[in-house]
């Protein structure tokens, strides 16, 4: 009786190993669909298709390293001990933007403020404008995202920063900006307006994460599969600030 038991317990295991992998197969399959479709949409609109599978991410994947200070345009600053700064844009804006085909570097020696426009990445024939930070001059720039933009996905803090400056009024600018829990508070904030209106309104092409509306995964890189008006969209919302 008790080998019966034992042997109709493995039975039982191995049934719902095999249902399991056959319903993940099955969830495979329709992300691949529908990054398909995506990309037949971005083609139909005249945006160049990225065919890499349909990926998600959740809320604390975005870095925030400590110590560094954010601008509500999603760019980032900082401090060196040498008393320049060095800056890059943070990783909700190349998460949301996805694949980079060119970065725009600043010329050195170029003096500008708080605010003001300072680099730009392209996607096909779409640029997303970013804004400086702080105040002051640029400095030096790296060189090595003319050849390789994609370093900036890999880590936007480090290697993927864009320019460096010499602050001019770094004291006043600093009041401007967010850091420590301040940038994560903030941070979370622009992740649900992200969702409420560039996510929710494309859901149509996302199904499988239909379930951001109750606080569901961000699809990665989700600029890619959308519109320019979507794009312009991203770019009034969230970087011109």
């Amino acid at each position: 009786m008790v080998a019966i038991l034992v042997v109709t317990t493995i039975i039982c295991f191995v049934l719902i190993d095999l249902a399991f992998l056959i319903v993940e197969a099955k969830r495979q399959k329709r992300v691949l669909a529908i990054a398909s479709e995506a990309s037949t949409i971005a083609d139909s609109e005249g945006v160049k298709a990225s065919h890499k599978p349909v990926s998600s991410f959740r809320e604390s994947d975005y870095r925030i390293p400590m110590g560094v200070f954010f601008h509500k345009g999603h760019t980032w600053a900082n401090i060196l001990t040498s008393g320049y700064v060095k800056v890059g844009m943070d990783d909700f804006a190349q998460r949301s933007i996805g694949r980079f085909d060119e970065i725009e570097l600043p010329p050195i020696g170029k003096e500008v403020r708080q605010g003001g426009k300072i680099f730009a990445i392209k996607q096909g024939t779409r640029k997303a404008t970013f804004h400086s930070p702080v105040d002051g001059v640029i400095s030096s720039v790296n060189h090595t995202l003319l050849e390789r933009p994609e370093v900036v996905k890999k880590d936007p803090y480090i290697d993927g920063w864009v320019y460096a400056i010499k602050p001019s009024n770094l004291g006043e600018n600093i009041k401007a900006l967010k850091v420590a829990k301040d940038a994560a508070l903030w941070l979370k904030e622009e992740i649900t307006k992200f969702k409420e209106i560039l996510m929710r309104r494309n859901l149509n092409l996302f199904p499988e994460y239909a379930t951001v509306q109750d606080g569901g995964d961000i699809v990665d890189g989700l600029l890619e599969f959308l519109g320019d008006e979507q794009w312009d969209l991203f770019n009034k919302e969230f970087l011109k600030k």
